[in-house]
């Protein structure tokens, strides 16, 4: 956990004189190894070592705060006597391990993450960073897309000239084709999305009605090979201005999160809710769920120490997309992992309802031309098998 230290300190130890009938204190210094809770933690002021705010709460409520965070509440509106000022006083009624990314606090923005213990539960903040350079990114896309084409190409040309053997290997090579072309893809949608000048074109759209197509999309590519996603929605419709390529690449990415992190024979669930005026998405997954200690680099792009891509499938992007897309709706998003495992990621948006042009019966597989944009999106799980020659074209 992030609360084990290797420390040397003084303690105070109080032990009790029979004889005299009193207590004696002493000071006994020991270096050791050892998990502390987290009251120990701001019994011995170990947090006032931290150079970022640490907040530890009790019952909802502000127990104990170091240096860094004492001077943040400071800047902050006042909030009643023993209570958090808003958005905190919100985080600090959450019981389930958590990361709330882009929370501006008067003018500057952090990642919070929260930490349950038995003894209260940790809020540590971190001023969020720019990351990498978007239009670095996009230029590595720009340098991939030739010879990934030519590679497609000759793909095509092989098709018909193979015995039965070679159709097996055709459609590995397919199979990683449609991985560099997701990989592609995804940079190129960085250099739009985690930029400040990148497009953004919403439209009136029905948002049970592209969640439910989407489902049924991704349904269609894999059955049999493993269990379905379910959707389900407390509205038939809902109307609202969105970005409906920007919204389908989030939802993409996180169902292909989710379907990574799950076993096959266990559904995945997309659900649209509405809270107020937000429209609120989530996707919840049955797998192991993150590492609380490891929580706070998935927003990290291209993060090499966590990612939940396997080894050569991915590059750390699809977390870092989605909470872009969001912000460019006016929404946030957030990321849970619940005591009893798996992991939910919940993106609310705002409910806007603006003159626009509405959303038609549009294909979902534009982005990538010709190529089936459910098939790209999800080559990284779907086995080689689904990507011969005839599913291709």
């Amino acid at each position: 956990m992030l609360y084990n230290f290797c420390y040397t300190i003084k303690i105070r130890t109080v032990q009790t004189n029979r004889d005299r009938g009193c207590l004696r204190s002493k000071d006994r210094p020991f270096s050791r190894r050892k998990e502390l809770s987290f009251l120990e933690l701001s019994e011995y002021r170990i947090l006032d070592l931290l150079p970022e705010p640490a907040l530890l709460l009790r019952e909802g409520a502000p127990y104990y705060a170091n240096d860094a965070a004492r001077r943040l509440l400071q800047e902050l509106p006042p909030a009643e006597e023993g209570a958090l000022p808003e958005p905190l006083a919100g985080l600090a009624r959450r019981t389930e391990p958590f990361l709330q990314p882009d929370l501006t606090l008067e003018t500057r923005t952090w990642s919070v993450q929260g930490i349950p213990g038995p003894d209260g539960m940790l809020l540590l903040l971190r001023p969020e960073t720019a990351g990498l350079e978007p239009q670095l990114l996009g230029r590595i896309s720009d340098s991939l897309r030739p010879p990934l084409s030519s590679l497609l190409s000759a793909s095509t040309l092989l098709t018909g000239h193979v015995d039965e053997g070679g159709d097996v290997l055709l459609s590995t090579l397919n199979q990683q084709l449609f991985r560099l072309m997701r990989m592609a893809g995804n940079l190129s949608a960085a250099r739009e999305t985690l930029g400040s000048e990148g497009s953004f074109s919403p439209i009136l759209a029905d948002l049970p009605a592209l969640c439910r197509k989407l489902t049924e999309a991704v349904n269609d590519v894999l059955c049999p090979h493993r269990a379905p996603v379910i959707f389900s929605s407390q509205r038939q419709q809902l109307v609202t201005m969105a970005d409906v390529d920007l919204l389908s690449r989030m939802l993409l990415n996180l169902l292909s999160n989710a379907l990574k992190a799950s076993p096959e024979d266990a559904a995945v669930a997309l659900t649209l809710d509405v809270r107020g005026d937000q429209a609120v998405l989530t996707v919840r997954d049955t797998g192991p769920g993150l590492p609380t200690d490891l929580l706070a680099e998935v927003f990290s792009p291209c993060t090499r120490t966590l990612r939940l891509d396997a080894p050569g499938q991915g590059l750390g992007l699809g977390l870092p997309l989605a909470r872009a897309i969001a912000l460019r709706h006016g929404g946030s998003l957030l990321l849970e992992c619940p005591r009893t495992g798996g992991t939910a990621v919940t993106v609310s948006l705002p409910i806007r309802r603006e003159r626009g042009p509405f959303l038609t019966d549009r294909r979902l597989d534009e982005p990538y031309g010709d190529f089936s944009r459910i098939l790209v999106e999800l080559s990284d799980i779907l086995p080689p098998s689904r990507f011969t020659p005839q599913d291709v074209e």
